[in-house]
């Protein structure tokens, strides 16, 4: 399928907030694992790049930690009517991509004449058909079950219509490894955001020697993502590789792992289900015990911790949440010593004012409607 006389336009979907953080990562990871990445550009609501090998635009799915969904962009064209609309998505040579499918179709529409959503997933539906029947599926796709249902993406800014296609299928946040999770764990691309922040933003957090601690941390999703962000993922499927021509690769190049990390609960049943979700990842160092983090009378003045505390949208608490917050806060600064600590908040939530404390809050970040912040606090 690659044509390097051609150049393939991709867009890396992101949580808002999360552009720039998935850009950088995609300049150092391309780098690392030997990929022709050009154009990297964060913009609203993801990041844009060209391959002219369209192969590795796709392999960006293996190891985009901090991206949502990975689209590849296969037409663009002004159009103000439903008719041109029609002829336009009729010549598009849907054999290339999802050949004999009948996609999901998702619409977005800004400032343009159509706007209809179900006008516009018929005129698209239309469009295939009258394509199919002009040039048939490829021989494997008559009556072929995709694993995951294809999806169009149809956007409309200013008269424009861009079409791309999911590469990806399920979310890239589902790394297809753990499978027990906590009542209300975090999110991996924002937990292996927090790791990328900190890892570019904090020198401290780069000290071989310290031991990053999650004393609070449910089904260990933190941890694991911090672990394995430069881990290449293939113990899942993408939707691209069902695309025709289409040859899935292994990228050869040794990735690096976290180590010194450790994760406590108060739960001895979420304790058990970290350990049962490090059985799913090969050779996990990651320490799990039970320990309540108000009971812990360890100095932590060596280590760099890690918390994605409950807050009342998510997690009921026997107190107010900012009464709880600043409980927990004191706690790790006053009696553990801890020196440097990154909660995962939402924005509007004020750190408690302890003496010689000093608070770096990064961008905001959505996650599920809320807005929220990692809170980087040093002593």
């Amino acid at each position: 399928m690659t044509n390097t006389s051609d150049i393939n336009d991709f867009f890396l979907i992101t949580l808002p907030g999360l552009e720039g953080l998935a850009a950088r990562e995609l300049e150092e990871k391309s780098a690392l694992y030997e990929q022709a990445l050009e154009k990297i550009t964060a913009s609203q609501g993801g990041v844009s790049f060209q391959t002219t090998s369209i192969e590795q635009g796709f392999y960006v799915n293996h190891y985009s930690k901090i991206g949502t969904r990975l689209l590849l962009r296969i037409n663009s064209f002004k159009v103000r009517d439903f008719p041109k609309l029609y002829n336009k998505l009729a010549k598009i040579d849907w054999n290339k991509y999802i050949s004999g499918s009948s996609p999901k179709v998702v619409v977005n529409s800004k400032n343009s004449k159509i706007f209809d959503d179900r006008k516009v997933e018929k005129c698209l539906h239309d469009a295939m058909k009258k394509f199919f029947i002009g040039s048939g599926p490829k021989k494997k796709y008559i009556d072929y079950e995709w694993p995951v249902t294809p999806t169009v993406f149809l956007r409309f800014i200013d008269d424009t219509c861009t079409v791309s296609i999911d590469t990806s299928g399920e979310r890239l946040d589902r790394r297809g490894k753990k499978l027990f999770t906590s009542k209300a764990p975090i999110r991996e691309s924002i937990a292996s955001a927090m790791y990328y922040h900190l890892k570019t933003e904090n020198k401290k957090f780069n000290n071989v020697d310290n031991r990053i601690i999650d004393p609070m941390c449910g089904s260990g999703t933190l941890l694991f993502e911090f672990e394995n962000f430069y881990k290449l993922n293939y113990d899942r499927y993408f939707l691209y590789q069902d695309f025709p021509k289409v040859q899935v690769k292994k990228i050869r190049v040794e990735s690096s792992t976290t180590e010194g990390l450790n994760g406590y609960d108060l739960s001895e049943e979420m304790i058990s289900v970290a350990n049962k979700n490090k059985e799913n990842w090969e050779e996990s160092l990651i320490e799990f015990s039970t320990k309540d983090i108000f009971k812990n009378t360890e100095n932590f003045s060596k280590d760099f911790i890690v918390v994605n505390p409950p807050y009342n949208k998510r997690i009921k608490t026997n107190m107010k949440i900012n009464d709880f917050i600043d409980k927990l806060v004191k706690k790790l600064i006053s009696e553990n010593k801890a020196s440097d600590v990154c909660l995962v908040m939402p924005d509007s939530f004020i750190i408690p004012k302890i003496s010689g404390l000093k608070v770096k809050k990064s961008k905001r970040i959505n996650n599920g409607g809320i807005w929220v912040s990692f809170f980087q606090l040093s002593n």
